[in-house]
């Protein structure tokens, strides 16, 4: 209930390195690791990443022959507009489906935005694989549009940011395409909106406290008219950078 905020995600087909008989777990918040996927709405007083949901009723676990579960969240906002946030695991898959449906309860339009992120620290952790020997890679953000195609964005560069803020953006801020992801050697989390309507969309990356960074996208829920709900969706893809997966 905490923001709907995904905090753990462990994998069955991969084990982790110095533990084999635990699943690896891609996502994860204690007080040795904070990798997290992190998403919530702008606008009017709308319910954010830390905000405390009502977890409505519901099945916790997918049942057998089930294709799908959903678990809804549900807050208010102080105008009276009501949100649940719905989140859709499929089995067999690595996308869990993130929803935002929204219900204008008020007697004007309102234009809200929806935030979809990844915060993590600049740890690394060991998982079982038959490529163990690899050379280290690249642990980080990711922004990928048209314009940057697969554009690293590198905590120290983000350091720089957050020193000098008038330095020029190492990414495209602004586009109608793209994701937005974090990725370290064998697996990646990414927040994945559909290109088909050319959404606009706005990229950021930035440097938190506590040795955390966030990487992560804006996009518009369009214009609610009074007693109307809007929606927007957006999936989110948490594991292996395996080609058939991926594509």
């Amino acid at each position: 209930p905490a923001g709907g905020v995904i905090t753990r995600v462990a994998l069955d087909a991969h084990r982790d390195m110095e533990r084999p008989d635990v699943p690896y777990q891609l996502l994860q918040k204690s007080a040795e690791r904070t990798y997290v996927a992190q998403s919530g709405l702008l606008g009017n007083g709308m319910p954010n990443h830390r905000t405390t949901y009502e977890v409505l009723p519901g099945p916790r676990e997918l049942a057998p022959g089930a294709d799908s579960l959903q678990v809804k969240l549900q807050a208010s906002a102080p105008n009276g507009d009501k949100v649940e946030q719905v989140l859709t695991f499929h089995r067999g898959s690595y996308l869990i489906d993130v929803a935002y449906e929204i219900t204008n309860n008020t007697t004007a339009p309102i234009v809200p935005f929806a935030y979809f992120q990844l915060t993590r620290d600049t740890k690394t952790q060991g998982v079982q694989s038959a490529y163990s020997m690899a050379p280290v890679s690249y642990t980080g953000p990711v922004i990928y549009n048209e314009t940057d195609k697969f554009k690293k964005v590198e905590f120290a560069e983000l350091d720089k940011l957050a020193a000098d803020p008038s330095r020029k953006l190492p990414y495209t801020k602004n586009a109608d395409n793209g994701w937005v992801a974090m990725v370290e050697q064998y697996f990646v989390a990414a927040w994945l909106p559909g290109d088909e309507k050319k959404t606009a969309r706005e990229f950021y990356a930035r440097k938190l406290d506590g040795g955390l960074y966030s990487a992560g996208m804006i996009v518009p829920v369009g214009t609610i008219a009074p007693g109307a709900t809007g929606e927007v969706r957006v999936p989110l893809y948490v594991g292996p950078q395996e080609q058939d997966e991926l594509a």
